[in-house]
């Protein structure tokens, strides 16, 4: 037996035919009391996505030798990433993925210190709007590039076609959000996400009046030490 979840995929594969009706699976299911998150050492998950063809939702904790490979399947609904910094190798392999029934896309960013190395050019098909074009809900939580990607996709027409844009758990500023308060499409939104993050009470007041529904909760606050600025994603380590 290996120390990452290999073992756990080939276990799942093997139980394929007792489970022919298998439509949701969350990987790696280990809360911070057992590990932290940056400890978990997954693996090459792909083979689960051909064993189980009618799977609709998968999630998966844990970016450590973590692999989707050429993804493909027909039936999946919801992807849901959590890490606390994913490569951007992984973030390529969703941006290239083939789901044509995908509706909810929730990748935990997190920082480059746990191998959060993912860039906006990683992102960028994902952002165009064209790659998944039945996704409904689009979380890029967890990042310490909130106001970067909140830039980007207020300069495409992603907002038209979502309903649900989920930026929490990271370091959102003002920068950001007046981005995406001046953005066209905004106010299709149904629900805005920004909640633990960095901006203003009048900024938030801002994004509020734009007449779609804001979490805005958890404001955080910004350290400074020998001069320097920082602010913190919710989960890292």
């Amino acid at each position: 037996m290996t120390g990452d979840s290999s073992h756990m995929v080939e276990a799942l594969v093997g139980a394929r035919d007792r489970l022919p009706n298998l439509t949701a699976l969350f990987f790696g299911d280990i809360r911070q009391e057992e590990s932290e998150i940056s400890w978990i050492q997954q693996a090459d998950v792909s083979p689960l996505f051909k064993a189980y063809p009618k799977l609709e939702v998968f999630g998966v904790r844990g970016n450590e030798g973590l692999t989707l490979g050429a993804l493909k399947h027909d039936c999946l609904k919801e992807l849901a990433i959590e890490t606390g910094g994913l490569s951007g190798d992984v973030v390529r392999e969703v941006a290239a993925a083939d789901l044509p029934q995908l509706e909810h896309l929730e990748l935990w960013l997190g920082t480059d210190n746990y191998g959060g190395d993912a860039t906006l050019s990683d992102l960028a098909p994902i952002l165009s709007g064209k790659q998944f074009p039945n996704l409904r809900y689009l979380g890029l939580r967890d990042s310490e590039m909130a106001d970067e990607i909140a830039e980007a996709i207020a300069s495409t027409d992603l907002l038209e076609e979502i309903e649900v844009l989920d930026l929490s758990l990271g370091t959102l500023t003002d920068r950001g959000a007046l981005a995406l308060s001046n953005a066209p499409g905004i106010d299709q939104l149904t629900l805005l996400d920004i909640h633990h993050h960095f901006v203003s009470e009048n900024m938030v007041a801002k994004l509020t009046n734009l007449g779609i529904s804001v979490n805005a909760d958890d404001r955080q606050v910004e350290e400074e030490y020998d001069g320097d600025i920082y602010r913190y994603i919710a989960v890292s380590e």
